[in-house]
């Protein structure tokens, strides 16, 4: 009797807990962090130079969870004779969305910043730094960071209460 099992052909559990649960949390915890910590970017310099590329590299680590977490949940899915977890489902799929999303826009807001715009000598990343930066392109960066955190930050927040009153109500 191994830790990993594998039942009804489709869900994967760990000493007899599906994967969904034990990796959510992490996931939706990531998503949170991740999302308001672009939020604090937005508003501050001091944080965007503290920060720098710490961020891109968190997002790129979330959106896998986030991938991860909507993989075991669909194999959640295929064996749950419960029909109210389509919701939750689809809201799943727009949170995990909306984190690659936000992971997309924030390696363009990392590269646009001044600081890296003449940290590296490569002529197409400070081409593309120069380009980012520029007015228009950086005011469509900020306004997509912007409503990409809010947009994770709400569909984690819906998908986790519908995920709950699966859990908890019947």
């Amino acid at each position: 009797m191994g830790l990993l099992r594998q039942r009804s052909g489709a869900i994967m559990t760990f000493n007899g807990i599906p994967f969904h649960p034990l990796f959510v949390h992490f996931g939706v915890c990531l998503m949170v962090l991740f999302a308001l910590l672009q939020l604090v970017m937005v508003v501050s310099t001091k944080a965007r130079v503290r920060v720098g590329v710490f961020l891109p590299i968190m997002g790129i680590f979330t959106a896998l969870m986030a991938l991860i977490t909507k993989q075991t949940g669909e194999m959640l899915g295929e064996v749950t004779t419960d029909v109210n977890w389509r919701p939750h489902g689809e809201l799943g799929d727009l949170a995990a969305g909306a984190t690659l999303a936000l992971c997309a826009v924030s390696i363009l807001y990392w590269l646009g910043s001044e600081k890296i715009s003449g940290a590296y000598n490569p002529r197409l990343v400070q081409a593309s730094a120069r380009f980012l930066s520029s007015g228009i392109v950086r005011t469509l960066i900020v306004v997509a960071a912007v409503l990409a955190s809010l947009a994770t930050l709400v569909l984690t927040f819906m998908a986790g209460h519908t995920g709950a009153g699966l859990v908890w109500t019947n």
